[in-house]
C-alpha cells in the first residue's frame, strides 16, 4: 500500500509521494514530486484492493496498466492532442506504475463545484475530446471508457485531456 512520502523509482527517475488525489477500484493516483522538485500525477495499482481479489483480477489489473504504458507510449513523440502526457513508467515492488502529466482535476470534479459551465467552453471541450479520440484512432487503438472522471482539466479550465486507457483496445 502506497503511502505520503514513499519514493517510487521508475526507469527514468525517482518521485515522492505527496498526497492521493484520486483512487478507483483497480488504481490510485498520487501527486508526487521528482528529484528536480517538478510535480506529477503517479499512477499505481491499488494493492490495498489487489489483496482483497482473487489472481484473476490481479492479472487484469496488471495487463490494464501496462496496456496504458504500451497506448502512451505509442504516442512518441508527444504532439499534445488532448491526451494526458506519459513522463515516466517503470515497475515499483513488481506493479506497473505510470507518471503522468499533473492537471487540475477531473471534468467530474469541475462541474460539481461549477455546474452552470457556459455553452463556449462546453462546445471547446466537446473539440478536445473529439481532437483526443481521433488521435487514438489515428494510431490504431479504441477508447471504451469515456466519462467525465477519466477527462482531465487544466488549472484555467480551458484545456481538456482524455486519460485512463487501461480499458482502450487495439483495433483489430
Amino acid at each position: 500500500m502506497a503511502n505520503k512520502g514513499d519514493q517510487v523509482q521508475l526507469r527514468l527517475g525517482s518521485y515522492r509521494l505527496q498526497q492521493r488525489i484520486a483512487a478507483s477500484t483497480y488504481g490510485e493516483v498520487w501527486r508526487a514530486d521528482d528529484e528536480h522538485g517538478q510535480q506529477v500525477a503517479l499512477k499505481l495499482i491499488n494493492t490495498a484492493r489487489m489483496r482483497q481479489t482473487d489472481e484473476e483480477w490481479h492479472a487484469r489489473w496488471i495487463m490494464a496498466a501496462h496496456k496504458e504504458i504500451l497506448f502512451l507510449r505509442s504516442l512518441s513523440p508527444w504532439d499534445e492532442r488532448h491526451i494526458v502526457r506519459l513522463i515516466d513508467d517503470g515497475l515499483h515492488e513488481g506493479l506497473p506504475v505510470l507518471a503522468l502529466e499533473l492537471m487540475a482535476s477531473d471534468l467530474a470534479q469541475y462541474l460539481r463545484q461549477k455546474p452552470a459551465t457556459p455553452l463556449a467552453r462546453c462546445l471547446q471541450w466537446l473539440a478536445q475530446i473529439n481532437q483526443a479520440l481521433a488521435k487514438m484512432h489515428q494510431v490504431g487503438w479504441r477508447y471504451l471508457d469515456l466519462k467525465p472522471a477519466n477527462l482531465l482539466l487544466s488549472h484555467d479550465g480551458n484545456t481538456l485531456k482524455l486519460a485512463d486507457f487501461g480499458t482502450s483496445r487495439r483495433n483489430p
